[in-house]
């Protein structure tokens, strides 16, 4: 599912950079509508995944003694969450998280933090990140933010504030390619759903 998710991400990007800052994304409603559609995308990717996990195992000579009636339900059901859905069950509960907290904590200092609908693409991204890859997506989108900042307050001084509106999807980008990488390295496992 993270090439999905690669290609969700790519897309809402796109999309992001071809609209701009126009009146929908003032007011939040491109936020809102990246992350629920990003949900809603990947359960359905997830389901169509699922099928053809079921499918494959009920036209094969061995696979079909691993369906009912040669063996309970809650086999399929078990492998189909923990090899599909979990890592962004996870993840996108980390999103929900993290995105009321941003959302108190910027309505709490007059939107000093997030422009209008902006922690939906940060939850967006969180989420299609999938588990572990949100520990490192934060990681880099901390390290990405302090680097910009200090490229803008060499360039425009001390009293300009960085928005990382256009940062958040390409660092989730950055996160989801090198996570094949990253998934060689035995700490990963450790951190994986």
């Amino acid at each position: 599912m993270p090439e999905f998710a690669l290609l969700i991400v790519s897309a809402i990007f796109l999309m992001q950079v071809a609209a701009g800052k126009t009146r929908l994304n003032k007011v939040g409603f491109f936020g809102l509508a990246v992350f629920l559609a990003s949900a809603l995308l990947m359960l359905g990717f997830g389901s169509y995944q699922s099928w053809l996990q079921y499918d494959a195992w009920k036209n094969d000579e061995f696979g079909k003694f691993l369906l009912p009636p040669y063996q309970s339900s809650e086999y399929y059901f078990f492998h189909i969450r923990t090899r599909i859905f979990n890592p962004y069950f996870l993840s996108f509960s980390l999103a929900v998280f993290f995105l009321l907290i941003a959302k108190f904590f910027n309505k709490k200092y007059n939107y000093l933090f997030f422009e209008k609908g902006e922690a939906y693409l940060f939850a967006a991204a969180i989420f299609l990140a999938g588990s572990p890859g949100w520990f490192f997506y934060l990681i880099f989108v901390l390290l990405a933010g302090v680097a910009a900042s200090a490229v803008q307050t060499l360039i425009n001084g001390p009293s300009y504030r960085l928005s990382l509106y256009y940062l958040w999807l390409p660092t989730a980008l950055f996160t989801i390619l090198i996570s094949r990488w990253l998934a060689e390295y035995s700490w990963w496992q450790l951190l994986k759903v």
